[in-house]
């Protein structure tokens, strides 16, 4: 919709569309390093989330 409104042909919308994914996609990976990265010098104990950010699905609890 967006690409259509300023008239964009149909490669400068693939390219518009696919660095917007692989920049999604960094924002997950950065995410996640995040998460399992320690700056404060203690041995690594991994955060909650970790893992949370690229998980594709999830089982329903019971």
């Amino acid at each position: 919709m967006f690409c259509s409104r300023f008239a964009f042909d149909d490669l400068e919308s693939f390219l518009i569309g696919s660095a917007a994914s692989v920049g999604y996609l960094i924002h997950l990976v950065l995410d996640e390093v995040y998460a399992a990265t320690n700056f404060n010098g203690i041995i690594f104990s991994p955060s909650r989330s970790l893992g949370s950010a690229l998980k594709m699905f999830s089982h329903p609890c019971s």
